[in-house]
């Protein structure tokens, strides 16, 4: 059990402090990323390496703080995108969102790469599994996209997600999934046979390749709350009906707070 402080003064309202990543391949040594927000989920800044305290099963333990940045971060995004004929109200604004996200990381100091898969009853993955850095080339993939076919209600999100985890990750670099969909996910034992994933399943493999997962979705239970994709990795949950171009600069707040 991990729990982080930040000690010192702290904005109106305090501050959000959020383990959105621990990396334990190099162990003993457990490298964490770390987003410090305050009550409206806007970065804190001015931090330093006394401001962080670090404690294991209520230990207090030694800690090394490698970087501090507000827009300096390192992130690997894949956006997993339900294109099925349901998401025909949603697609147009949502294409020119996320070009406008990717836009404000071009815009910002993150040092970034982007990645796309698309699904429906089954999942596209683009370019390979070979994450961009190229903004013209994502917004290219992007603007292609189409809704068409499924819209049948349940789709095929988290094999879509167990996909994204195969790409080339860059190291040291945040993994960051965000999920769009208005549907709910197949899920093992369903009846349809479209995947063997629980939520569970889903939910392990993700923080297993230490992914930070939003989802711009309906409210779900898959997607929200206890057990959820975005509880139990780091991430948050937003409703797709809600204003998208302030979920997206949101989100690019968090990437870029951690």
């Amino acid at each position: 059990q991990y729990d982080v402080s930040i000690l010192g003064s702290s904005p109106s309202g305090g501050v959000l402090v959020n383990i959105t990543n621990v990396d334990a391949t190099a162990f003993p040594n457990i490298v964490t990323t770390i987003s410090v927000q305050d009550a409206t989920h806007t970065p804190v800044g001015g931090l330093v390496d006394a401001n962080f305290e670090l404690k294991e099963n209520g230990v207090r333990e030694e800690i090394s703080v490698a970087s501090i940045a507000s827009g300096g971060a390192k992130a690997d995004v894949i956006f997993v995108f339900d294109d099925t004929g349901s998401m025909s109200g949603e697609i147009a604004s949502l294409r020119d969102n996320v070009n406008h996200f990717a836009d404000l990381l071009a815009e910002s100091s993150i040092d970034f790469a982007l990645g796309l898969v698309t699904f429906k009853d089954d999942y596209t993955i683009y370019n390979g599994g070979v994450l961009t850095r190229d903004v013209d080339v994502f917004h290219s993939w992007v603007s292609g996209l189409v809704a068409s076919e499924g819209g049948d209600g349940p789709e095929d999100a988290f094999d879509a997600l167990q996909a994204a985890t195969t790409f080339s990750f860059r190291p040291g670099a945040q993994r960051i999934f965000i999920l769009i969909t208005d549907a709910e996910p197949h899920t093992a034992g369903d009846g349809s046979g479209f995947t063997s994933l629980s939520l569970e399943d889903v939910v392990r493999i993700l923080q297993e390749n230490n992914v930070t997962c939003y989802a711009v979705a309906i409210d779900d239970p898959n997607y929200r709350g206890p057990g959820s994709i975005t509880e139990e990795t780091g991430g948050r949950w937003y409703n797709i009906y809600e204003n998208f171009t302030d979920i997206i600069e949101s989100i690019s707040g968090g990437i870029s707070g951690q």
